[in-house]
């Protein structure tokens, strides 16, 4: 047992729920632990000046304002527990199989969930608990490049609030350890269902529109809902080697493209995301020196046909769902 907290004994244990208002609750159902790198998430409030003419040259009164949630959480790509994280982000995905199982996300298909979170201090002589609550997946992070370690995923949240408690919810939660963690040179990308051999940096960043409702009046200095008042939208980088101008015709031409990103550890245990509809922006290789010439491209999702997805996730590993554990 130590005096301060320390990373390395933080315990994060999560459970989604359907109803902004309506957290779980102790005995509400077991709650799942998840490994974890980073966890940001929590409470801000400004301090606000008291709207009335100063007396003096002495420092105003002050008072609480608005109170927003959000933060990071930032993850390894292990494939099987990332199914957890997809589902927060995307909805529950349609499975098949009987092992391997395939799961599939669609963007904007299935409403994602609310997710309660809260974060054990459990190195303490007396640990501590901070409750994080009305959560949702806001937004994803992931770039594809040649590097070492682990692969890593950013979610970026947005919530409701959160507290400090001095009791779990759950003492005995349902245990989601790492089984395989993909590294970042495993990872591959292809363009239009071809390899891209001249890819050097693919960066992906995504938001599904939801934002916290701060006008609506609730009574509280937190968010009264958190709803989908903003469009969908994804973008990011495309950074290549100059070889030939295929990608810069593509850009000049406004040619909607497929961009795959693959990380492949098996036949039975794989990870894709699917962009359709990616265009590319405008650029011109650039020498700055002696070296290999590349080229950058911003990009961005434009809207897809009817009917189709504009981000597709499709996982392959042998855990057969990702409900929460009843």
């Amino acid at each position: 047992m130590t005096l301060d907290a320390y990373g390395r004994d933080a315990r994060l244990i999560h459970r989604r729920y359907a109803t902004y208002a309506a957290e779980p609750a102790a005995g509400d159902g077991p709650f799942v632990a998840l490994p974890f790198l980073s966890f940001t998430a929590g409470s801000r409030a400004q301090l606000e000046t008291v709207a009335e003419l100063p007396s003096s040259r002495l420092p105003p009164e002050l008072v609480d304002g608005l109170r927003e949630a959000s933060g990071e959480l930032r993850v390894a790509l292990d494939l099987e527990t990332i199914g957890w994280h997809l589902t927060n982000l995307l909805g529950a995905p349609t499975t098949s199989g009987s092992g391997p199982y395939t799961h599939v996300w669609a963007l904007g298909q299935t409403p994602p969930p609310f997710v309660a979170f809260e974060v054990g201090h459990r190195g303490l002589a007396t640990p501590l608990y901070t409750r994080a609550s009305g959560f949702v997946y806001q937004q994803m992070s992931i770039d594809s490049a040649k590097r070492g370690g682990s692969q890593d995923v950013r979610f970026g949240l947005l919530g409701g609030r959160t507290v400090k408690a001095a009791a779990t919810l759950d003492a005995d939660p349902v245990e989601r350890a790492a089984v395989q963690i993909a590294r970042a040179y495993q990872g591959t990308i292809s363009i239009d269902g071809t390899a891209a051999a001249s890819v050097v940096e693919f960066s992906a960043r995504l938001s599904n529109g939801l934002a916290a409702d701060q006008s609506l009046i609730n009574g509280t200095p937190d968010p009264a809902a958190v709803d989908p008042v903003e469009p969908v939208s994804a973008d990011g980088n495309l950074r290549v080697r100059f070889r030939d101008f295929t990608l810069y015709d593509a850009a000049k031409a406004g040619t909607l493209l497929r961009v795959d990103q693959v990380w492949s550890l098996s036949a039975s245990r794989s990870l894709t995301l699917t962009w359709r509809n990616v265009r590319l922006g405008e650029e011109t290789p650039r020498v700055e020196g002696a070296g290999v010439v590349e080229i950058g491209f911003p990009w961005r999702l434009a809207a897809p046909p009817a009917g189709q997805a504009p981000l597709t996730a499709t996982l392959v590993n042998g855990r057969a769902s990702y409900a929460m554990p009843t």
